[in-house]
């Protein structure tokens, strides 16, 4: 899968996305355990869920992208439309945050050398969508996914019995799907560094907020 499928695979897992919120018998993201936090002004994509995805890992959602950080390599903002452009950020969570402007502003371009670390990100959020799509399949049925991809009005990149497949081939693509060379060093005192610099920025963060 190239740089294009993907972000047409992006569109299209944050549309299914946008139907579990919608479902009748209740909102599937929470009943997965993810957090609800509401903007401040109503929007249409403005509504955060959360989830605690390791012990120094998370993951944020919106109708317009998703972030994924953890404490050792910082976060990794990625935009649902258009070009698949993932940015780059310090910030240790992405609560307070309600609009794609808001997340680009305290994101940046990806840099050759934040790809080691992007591309764990990247692959970290990947892993995390396959497993909510083996939930989903486990507990619903595939069924369930058919009929929210045949109510798109779009064209789906992939079927719904391939979805876990597709994201967990994505994970392990992550460093290629990057442009990450497997050879880019990354050393343990590395993480330790980023470890402590995340921590000064936490404050930093809080305090402005």
């Amino acid at each position: 899968m190239g740089r294009r499928e993907l972000a047409r695979l992006i569109d299209q897992q944050w549309w299914c996305w946008g139907r579990d919120v919608c479902h009748p018998e209740g909102n599937l993201l929470l009943r997965l355990g993810l957090c609800r936090s509401r903007p401040p002004v109503p929007s249409r994509d403005g509504t955060l869920y959360s989830a605690r995805v390791k012990e120094h890992a998370a993951i944020y959602l919106w109708g317009f992208g998703g972030y994924y950080v953890e404490e050792a390599l910082g976060g990794l903002y990625i935009g649902r439309s258009g070009s698949f452009a993932p940015r780059r950020s310090e910030r240790p969570d992405a609560w307070g945050l309600h609009s794609s402007d808001e997340l680009i502003a305290h994101s940046r371009p990806l840099q050759p050398r934040d790809l080691p670390q992007a591309a764990a990100l990247f692959e970290g959020l990947a892993r995390w969508v396959a497993r909510y799509e083996h939930w989903l399949a486990e507990n619903l049925g595939l069924e369930y996914r058919r009929h929210c991809l045949e109510s798109w009005k779009k064209k789906p990149v992939c079927a719904a019995r391939d979805l876990a497949a597709t994201w967990e081939e994505i994970a392990r693509k992550s460093r290629r799907l990057l442009g990450a060379s497997p050879a880019t060093p990354w050393h343990p005192w590395h993480a330790m560094l980023h470890q402590l610099h995340c921590r000064v920025r936490h404050h930093a963060w809080n305090g402005s907020l």
